[in-house]
Formats: C-alpha cells, structure tokens, sequence
C-alpha cells in the first residue's frame, strides 16, 4: 500500500483496549508497522501516556491520534428544548478533551459519529438538515486552534486550567475549571495586551478591556476561547514545573521522606522560538525560610532542571503549601506563582505499600492480610528456578465459573498523587485481571489490568492511578473467572515515579560476598527478567521459561551499589567480549543519575556484563562501558586488570549467577541516602546456537532505541 500511496497512515487498531494489551504489542515490534499509535475517548493524561509508549518503542515516526472521540446521548422522545440543552455536552467533550489532547501533543483528534441518526446519539446530525450544537462548536475550534501550534498546558489559580496555543504570533487559551462541577468562578489572566477576544462554543464573541494588564474573566466547566495574549505573557505559565508533575493539577504535590535531606526538582523551560532569561525561586508559605533565587538564560525549546534543598524545619511542619516563582527579564518583565504542596513521609513509604505481595505468610494456606478466595502454591513444587521461588497466591476453577477475587486495602500516605500497580500474572483457561477502588469510585477489568483467558508463563502487568486530594482509602482487588487456574505474584503498590518500571534496592545489613554464591542475597520482590510480555525474539529463536528466564535485584551501603542476577539458560554461549558481549549471553544495566530528568540524557550509561574473558589481562569475566553510551564516565574494558568494582559469575546446571559491586564514584555523580532515586533498566540477553537470539527487557530505553528518559526507576531505601 505503501508503494501505491507512500503518505498512507497506517494505524494500529485497538484504542479501547487495556493499556497492558498496548504495551505488549510495541514490545513484541508492530511499531515498525504502523505510522499512528490510536487512542479512544482520551484526555490529555492519555495522549501523554500513548507518545511516552510510543517513544519507547523505538518508532521515530509514530505519533498519537485520538481517532474515536465524542460524547453521546439519545434525545429519541425527548422535548425539542430539553434536547438542544442537553446535546451540550457533546460541545463540552470537545471543548475540554480536544484542546486538552492537542495540547499535549496529539497530532489529530477524530470526531466519533458523522452520519444522520434522528435519536441522536453520538452523531452531530439529527437529519441532514437538522445539525445539532456540537456542529457549531467543531467549526469554532477549527477555525480557532485548527492551525495553531500548541504550547502547553497550565494549571492558574483558583481551580483552572489554560490549554496554550500560537497563532500568527499571539497567544490563545482555551480555558475552563478543572472541575467540570465547580460552579463559576471569577479569573484574572495577565494578557500583555489592551484587550482579548473571548468566543464561546457556539461563536458567539465578546471583547474583555484589560484592568492593570489582566483580564477578568468568569469560567466554568465550559471551555472559552480566549485570543490576543502577548505570547511571552501566556506562555511564561509553563516556563517552570514541578520535575516529573502533571502540568495540569491545580496543586501538584512532592513527596519527600523525611530525614533524607532531599531537594524539590525543578524544570525551567522556554517555550519560545526566542532566547529567555530570568530567575526562579521557592517562597514557602507560612515560613521566614527563603532560598536564593536560581539564574537562567535558556535557547529556544530549552530545558533545564535545578535542585532546590529542602530543610528538615520546613518538613516537621508536615504538608505545606510552596510557591515556584518565575520571572522572565528577556523578552520582558513577566511573573508567574505556581502553589505545590510538600508531602513529608515515612521513609518506610518508600516500597511496596501492600503487606504480603509475595504471599509469604500464609495461614491454613491462605495468604495473610489478603480477604478473599484464593489460597497459595509452593512455586518450586511446579519447577526449578527463576519464576519458581517461593509461594504465590492461586484460585481455581469453580463449577459455575463465577468470578473470584482477593483483596488488600491500604491508607495511601500521599494523598493527591498517582500509585503504580504491577503484579505477575500466570493463568490457564481462566481470565485473570484486577479492580482497583478509590474511595467509593470503582474501577475494573479491563481499566486497570487484565491478562486475558491464559498466558505462556507469568506476565508482568501495571496499571497507574491518579487519586483525589481527599483520598482515604484505596483497594486492590485480583479478580478471576473460569474453570482453569491462575496465579498471582510479587503484587506491589509504590508511590508512581513517572515509569511503570519500579523497584528498591534496601540498604545491606550483613555483608555481601562477591563470590557468585547468591545465598547471601533476599531474593523477595525481585525484578522479572522472565514474563512472556518482556521477551523480545530474533533470527528463529523461541522462547520458553527453560530457554530463558532470570531475577535481578539491587542493593547498597554507603560504599557501593550491589546487583545480583539469577538466569535460567538452557545452554550458556558467552564467547564475545568488548562490544559484542552483548551478542551473547549477557546482561546489559543502564543507569540515569540524574532519574531521568529532561535535559539530562548526556548523562546516562550503560554496563555490559559477560562470562567471555575480557583478554589481554588478569580480568576473568567482561564488564564494559560503550564509548558511545559511557555518559563522561571512563570507557572501554572496566574488570582487565585491577578493577575498582568486583564481579563475579558462576554457572551451576543450568542457572547462571551474576554479582557485582560499583562504587558510588562510577554512578556519575549518586549521592547515595535513603531516599535517592535513579533512572534504571536492565536488559538479559541469550543467544543459542544458530542466528537467534532473545531479550528480556525491564524498563525502556535500552533497546530497539537508546532512550534514557524512559528508564525504570530505583529507589535507596533504609
């Protein structure tokens, strides 16, 4: 088709389907098909989310479409007025999803029904001569924002959100309340202008004189269109964020745990296709603490991050509200105030949030803390080995094939922000997925996870949820249903840190060996290198559990970061050292110290690890750093000769044992305490005879493409 037309787009199908069914066909390459990765009845969360799975794949072209999007309702019988006031909210999807989705970097949004239905429903026609409000409204948004280029999104002050927007030079907001219940409310905007022209869904036009270089001006759930701005004056409020925050909360919050002396990140951003200049600064409410203020000068698209340190006076005084406060002195003398909450935590928060995700504890053979029907297994009565360690909870097959669950409740200790959800999922001839409440709002399969009627071994699944300021209480629900069996293991909740990759390394307590003896090692929560949804497959090569399957964890001490690894390999073929280690079996760990902020990149590497001899000194096994992805650090061959880390491996049958010891001085610059994160991923490798070969990957970024800003996450915890 191509050949024929080479500007087709070809889209992959799909858009209503779980997250996890997304993500497991990019894994498994049908990026390299594909020019538009869809979604359906989206917002601008989800277009986000859809560009960064995108990303990750390795596709450099394929971009996000919403390409099935509207709001319906049936009017068949309904009074003539009655039914034009409530065809309104066809206009109020669009005002406030369409923007929002553009915004955030949706290359097209499709309108769901384009054809004649006299009940209405999801069409813009009744006939084809009776349109309803929702016509009038497309044509609005198109002539407005239709050729714009967008520029963000802004969360203002009390309670609304500004979608920004260039055209012909000057500024456009589309702009409404977050919440789409709040009654109106009374906005100042500075404008940079004498007027601005406000137009509402249906066209209707009005201009708003400026008092003092702001506009006031009443919004609702109801999306406004605002235009004139001086660029620099609307774009100015998304030239600063919260590193890592969703720019539209009206109070994004940071967690910080306390006693870990930890900074609040910052993303100073010009938005401009000019050069800016300025200062950013922190004003602490309630508080006679002031830090300096932080100098910028930032190119064109620019970003930059900077650390501003958090003092342990500030976080006895427990959530507490704090200012970013931007000031642009080139093009102009523009300010802005961002408010973001401060959350002190436990540092035992820093993990898993559920008691017994591994399913340890058992009584009478059911997992403890955990309400339901399930009951455990012994994993190695089943087999031998990664996959096969320790116990895991299972249901099984009822006679009317009715649903199951278990269930853990957990008080969320930071309210207002979004938790990971992951869990191992093994079933056969039973569908096997969760629910999730907040509160009293519910959520089930297939909007959190579901891992369909049978997976091949276990399947690695996650799930990300955003909650209310006021959160209370939020449970996690296992649910099953069929005649077969299902398994569940390593279930964890973690405070989300932006990747669906999450794991801890725990500060050592005894000391660790580098021997290739893993006795010394708690394997308890490890990162899956063996799920059939992070196998990726080459040359022929076919992937079983005995084929390949391993466990990795992290730990540390003041000294050093420890990394251990268990694979199960068939047969062990590791004779290419240097660059081609990694055509071997082998196992690739890519560190961001810098936790992948933007505009850190330069700064991230990756170690390839081998059993081949590196050659040409006293060094047994291969540890080595690519120039190419060394990020400044040292290249070349690290474990020759004498060597500042210690590695060992050890094949016994058939598991190989990977240890190794990096002193914090080649982490590129980790401060090691409880609390630091680091942008991590891990890739195994295994190639048999022949031309095939397999990868299981944890975390993006390291393979097809090098892509430091979607790396996992590691946390150092007490």
């Amino acid at each position: 088709m191509k050949q024929v037309d080479p500007d087709l787009k070809i889209q992959m199908a799909g858009g209503l389907w779980p997250r996890n069914f997304r993500t497991d066909l990019l894994g498994g390459g049908i990026a390299h098909y594909v020019d538009v990765l869809p979604v359906h009845y989206s917002n601008r969360r989800g277009i986000r989310q859809a560009e960064k799975d995108a990303r990750s794949s390795g596709s450099k072209n394929m971009t996000v479409w919403d390409n099935e999007t509207a709001a319906g309702l049936s009017v068949w019988g309904m009074p003539a007025i009655e039914a034009l006031t409530n065809s309104l909210i066809q206009s109020r999807w669009v005002m406030r999803n369409w923007p929002a989705e553009l915004a955030a970097g949706a290359e097209a949004v499709i309108y769901f029904g384009g054809w004649a239905q006299s009940a209405g429903n999801w069409t813009y026609l009744l006939d084809k001569t009776t349109p309803r409000p929702v016509v009038a409204t497309l044509a609005v948004m198109s002539s407005k924002i239709g050729l714009a280029k967008p520029i963000g999104t802004a969360a203002i002050q009390p309670g609304a959100v500004i979608h920004i927007f260039e055209k012909d030079g000057k500024g456009i907001a589309v702009a409404s309340l977050i919440s789409d219940k709040a009654k109106p409310v009374e906005v100042k905007i500075a404008a940079g202008a004498r007027s601005i022209l406000m137009t509402d869904h249906q066209g209707n036009e009005s201009s708003i004189p400026a008092n003092d270089g702001s506009i006031p001006v009443k919004l609702s759930a109801m999306p406004v269109f605002l235009e004139g701005f001086d660029l620099p004056t609307l774009a100015a409020h998304v030239g600063v964020a919260l590193s890592g925050q969703d720019d539209g909360d009206a109070m994004p919050g940071i967690t910080i745990p306390v006693g870990t002396g930890a900074v609040i990140p910052l993303e100073i951003r010009n938005p401009l296709s000019i050069t800016i200049s300025g200062a950013v600064s922190l004003n602490f409410s309630g508080s006679v603490e002031t830090l300096p203020p932080h100098e910028f000068n930032l190119e064109p698209n620019e970003i930059t991050r900077v650390e501003m340190p958090v003092t342990e006076v500030l976080l006895e005084k427990g959530t507490s509200q704090c200012n970013m406060m931007l000031n642009w002195t080139t093009p102009g003398d523009i300010s802005v105030a961002k408010p973001f909450k401060i959350m002190p935590i436990r540092p035992e928060s820093l993990g898993n949030l559920l008691k017994n995700g591994q399913f340890e504890e058992i009584s009478k053979d059911r997992p403890v803390s955990w309400s339901g029907t399930s009951k455990t297994v012994e994993l190695k009565d089943l087999g031998h080995g990664p996959g096969f360690m320790g116990r895991a909870m299972r249901f099984s097959g009822t006679a009317n094939k009715g649903w199951q669950h278990s269930s853990q409740s957990i008080t969320p200790p930071a309210p207002g922000q979004k938790y990971l959800y992951t869990a191992w999922v093994w079933n056969n001839d039973m569908q096997a997925g969760s629910n999730l409440s907040v509160d009293k709002k519910d959520y089930y399969i297939p909007a959190v996870f579901d891992a369909g009627q049978s997976t091949s071994f276990w399947r690695l699944l996650t799930h990300v949820r955003a909650t209310p300021d006021d959160v209370k209480t939020m449970s996690f629900t296992p649910v099953t249903r069929g005649s077969g069996w299902a398994m569940y293991d390593n279930v964890r909740v973690t405070l989300y840190e932006g990747s669906d990759y999450a794991t801890e390394a725990s500060r050592i307590k005894n000391k660790i060996n580098i021997d290739g003896d893993l006795s010394d090692w708690d394997f308890s929560d490890p990162i899956p290198l063996l799920c059939d949804n992070q196998i990726s497959e080459k040359g022929g090569y076919k992937w079983s559990p005995g084929n390949l399957a391993g466990v990795a964890k992290f730990a540390w001490d003041e000294n050093a970061l420890y990394f251990a690894a268990m694979v199960r390999d068939d047969k062990h073929v590791a004779t290419a050292t240097g660059e081609e280690t990694v055509a071997g079996d082998s196992i690739v760990i890519a560190l961001h110290p810098e936790n992948r902020a933007d505009g850190t990149d330069d700064k991230a590497f990756k170690w390839y690890i081998g059993a081949a001899v590196p050659g040409g000194g006293s060094g047994v096994h291969t540890l080595y750093r690519p120039a190419a992805f060394s990020g400044g650090l040292q290249s070349g061959q690290l474990a020759r000769d004498s060597s500042v880390y210690e590695l060992s491996i050890k094949r016994t049958g058939d598991i190989t044992s990977y240890e190794l010891r990096i002193p914090w001085s080649e982490t590129g610059g980790v401060v090691p305490s409880a609390g630091v994160k680091v942008g991590v991923s891990l890739q195994l490798n295994d190639k048999d005879d022949g031309a095939g070969s397999g990868m299981m990957s944890w975390g993006g970024g390291v393979a097809p493409v090098w892509d430091p800003s979607s790396f996992g996450v590691l946390t150092l915890i007490p």
